[in-house]
């Protein structure tokens, strides 16, 4: 509770446990401006609706003194985050809401679901979605995937302007990317089907992390062979998320073109 208010994401301590899976409501301003940390490196941003207040000659009669961030995460959690999160577009339930340029963010769907939301961000901007009915009826089919995410999209290709190459802040650790099977966390290997690059800081990385005797790819981060920072690019929407497509690239990998190496023995 206490990390979720330096977010500045009040919790209702009274609801116990179970706000570890949500049953403590959240706004959408206040869930929006929690994602921000993740673009800005670490620092969070408190949101505000006034910027200046001036009258029919130009007099300034209010202006907002911007206060000084304030770094909720380290910088390479950050970082590690926007890896997570760019996966969400990447090759999630977020696809609908990928962009021509650095994004990531994440979907939410309650119970019925009566609350559906996608809250994303790029370098530059960070925007939520929610839609729900103003009487909290069900609504059949929704998901923060669907509709949500087509808004965030859309609203985003509105309100950005054209991609000029902008990244996001890199972390001040040394890194490797390492390219891993997803299916089983272990280095890549012929036969898995789906890999990504999982990334690890220089002075805590050991190819002992993985199985033993199984061939892998260690990528340094200045390389080109792997993009130099999570949500570099994101893939044009070839094998949407569903609930079969984890089984059938298990059947794929396993059952079907082939086998996963054995473990080596302890």
């Amino acid at each position: 509770l206490r990390k979720a208010r330096r977010w500045g994401v009040p919790m209702r301590q009274e609801n116990g446990l179970c706000v570890a899976l949500g049953c403590s409501e959240v706004t959408l301003q206040d869930l929006t401006a929690a994602y921000a940390a993740f673009a800005n490196g670490g620092l969070r941003v408190r949101p505000l609706y006034i910027r200046r207040v001036t009258n029919s000659e130009g007099d300034v009669l209010y202006e907002h003194l911007p206060e000084p961030p304030e770094e909720v995460i380290q910088p390479w959690t950050a970082f590690q985050m926007r890896n997570l999160l760019a996966g969400v577009l990447e090759r999630g339930t977020g696809w609908r809401a990928r962009l021509n340029r650095p994004a990531g963010g994440k979907t939410g769907t309650n119970d019925g679901p009566r609350d559906v939301w996608f809250v994303g961000f790029t370098p530059n901007l960070v925007a939520g979605v929610w839609v729900g009915n103003d009487d909290n009826a069900v609504m059949p089919r929704e998901a923060g995937g669907r509709t949500p995410a087509e808004v965030w999209q859309s609203f985003m290709h509105e309100a950005l302007p054209p991609y000029a190459g902008e990244t996001f802040p890199e972390p001040p650790d040394e890194y490797v990317g390492v390219r891993v099977c997803n299916l089983d966390g272990r280095l890549d290997y012929t036969g898995c089907p789906d890999t990504g690059v999982e990334y690890f800081r220089e002075s805590e990385f050991n190819q002992d992390l993985f199985a033993q005797g199984i061939s892998g790819q260690v990528i340094t981060s200045d390389t080109g062979a792997v993009r130099p920072k999570p949500g570099e690019v994101s893939a044009a929407p070839v094998n949407p998320a569903n609930p079969s497509l984890f089984a059938r690239r298990l059947d794929q990998a396993f059952g079907g073109q082939g086998a996963a190496p054995p473990l080596p023995s302890q």
